[in-house]
């Protein structure tokens, strides 16, 4: 047994399942669970007597460990047991990074894997629709046609790692061909439109205009100034091409009060896309956290407790989430558990202040928790734990090299 674990140290096994693990996001979920159990099954195999760990990543671990508690307290035991299952993301890839040393060079190559998985990713989305572009030809004027001819898991996760992706191109790869680097930006701003997720779209124009005032001397001329042009157009093309991504581009300007034009969207986007639901949303939430204000009412409580109550108020809306990280965790776990995640996130912020590309990723996690509870879906809660771990890992190791 020793020569095997001998064997397996000496031709880094840890590293190529973590290269697996990142190669399986864009797939389904429990691929996801499987992956991870393996590199943390790994990590205790080959290293559990080592002491040389990393236990800043344990951090991530209070977040099980507080949907754990809430089972003794929850308002519906049934649920919160899925909840918890579902929160093994929050176990199994920090305590990955506890037991396995993944090298700085494996984890540069983990970027590589990354950006080329979501490469693969957005070019099979587009694929997707041309075949169904043309396969079914009848269904082409149906209201959501072009997104539900893409490939997808849940559009707001998704738009987060192609957001990240993006991240490791301009930032990771500079060795990269230019042109190449600008095509795989039009692939990635135009899946995203086509997406229509909104969050998303602002994400991406954010890290740009970031990349280009850190470039600007190199950038500012009048040939990528014409290439700019082009991108604008094809965003104007892309936005006008279906109605479903016009309406709620539109109907968002719409909500922040800028006159677009009544001709901009279609009657479907006056209740379907409104971003003002939120604001429905927000104070019944409020509401209920008010009862049970110190511990909530349990993980994955929330939906049905919320749907009871709009339709006690006559909102005509399906079981939904809060939209709001923050909202969600106080409505589950109450203001202790609100506290444990505000250290959490406090943590990520000062260990990610001093690495663009992680304070970026830092970024996109704290804005989508603004408008989304995105760790009601495990993209979502394998992000958190996967870029969270690695941004107190790699700071870790930083200080060590």
């Amino acid at each position: 047994m020793s020569n095997l674990i001998s064997f397996l140290k000496t031709r880094r096994a840890d590293e190529y399942i973590f290269y697996l693990c990142i190669l399986l996001l864009p797939l389904n979920d429990a691929l996801l669970v499987i992956s991870f159990g393996v590199f943390l099954f790994f990590g205790i195999l080959l290293n559990f007597k080592e002491k040389d760990k990393t236990p800043l990543a344990l951090i991530i671990t209070l977040l099980f460990l507080v949907s754990l508690v809430s089972l003794s307290y929850t308002y519906d035991f049934d649920a919160s047991q899925r909840k918890v299952f579902k929160n093994l993301a929050f176990l199994l890839v920090p305590l990955g990074f506890y037991f396995n040393r993944i090298s700085p060079k494996a984890l540069n190559t983990g970027k590589f894997l990354f950006l080329v998985s979501w490469i693969i990713f957005c070019l099979a989305s587009l694929l997707k629709l041309l075949i169904f572009w043309f396969k079914y030809p009848e269904q082409r004027p149906y209201y959501n046609f072009i997104q539900a001819s893409m490939h997808h898991n849940y559009m707001p996760q998704d738009a987060m790692y192609i957001c990240t992706a993006l991240i490791f191109l301009l930032f990771s790869f500079t060795h990269w061909h230019k042109y190449l680097r600008v095509g795989i930006s039009l692939l990635f701003f135009s899946v995203l439109l086509l997406f229509s997720v909104r969050l998303g779209i602002l994400q991406f124009s954010c890290i740009m205009l970031i990349y280009i005032i850190i470039n600007r001397k190199r950038l500012i001329n009048l040939k990528n100034i014409a290439v700019l042009i082009l991108v604008l157009i094809l965003g104007s093309i892309l936005i006008t091409s279906n109605n479903y991504t016009k309406d709620k581009i539109f109907s968002t300007l719409q909500s922040l009060d800028i006159n677009v034009g009544k001709d901009k969207t279609t009657e479907i986007a006056k209740d379907y896309h409104q971003i003002n639901f939120r604001l429905k949303l927000w104070p019944i939430a409020l509401d209920l956290i008010q009862e049970r204000p110190l511990f909530g009412y349990g993980a994955g409580t929330e939906k049905g407790l919320i749907y009871k109550e709009t339709q006690a108020k006559g909102f005509n809306l399906q079981k939904v989430h809060a939209h709001n990280q923050f909202l969600s965790m106080t409505f589950q776990y109450g203001l202790f558990g609100l506290s444990v995640f505000i250290f959490m996130l406090v943590s990520l912020f000062l260990k990610a202040i001093s690495h663009l590309e992680y304070f970026l990723i830092f970024f996109l996690i704290l804005t989508s928790m603004i408008t989304d509870s995105y760790f009601d879906v495990q993209q979502g809660l394998f992000y958190f734990a996967l870029f969270g771990s690695l941004i107190l890992v790699h700071n870790e190791k930083s200080k060590e090299e």
